[in-house]
């Protein structure tokens, strides 16, 4: 399993995002409970998890049906 974080691009290309990075990426792209210190804990625990086991990519791409190939290839 993946994860991708999108953006448009000139070309298709795939960019490895590993440890803190991908934690950062993937808390700035959900809706933490920021005024809950459990929930935060909570949270920063599970996208900690989840970026530890999940190979996560910041994912470049044309939107044309290209990137459907490129994507299974990962």
């Amino acid at each position: 399993r993946k994860i991708f974080f999108l953006r448009h691009s000139e070309k298709n290309s795939a960019v490895p995002r590993k440890g803190a990075e991908a934690v950062s990426m993937l808390f700035t792209r959900s809706f933490p409970p920021l005024w809950d210190k459990k929930g935060m804990d909570y949270t920063l625990g599970l996208l900690d998890r989840m970026a530890s086991k999940l190979s996560c990519y910041e994912l470049n791409f044309l939107p044309d049906k290209r990137i459907i190939d490129f994507v299974r290839d990962i």
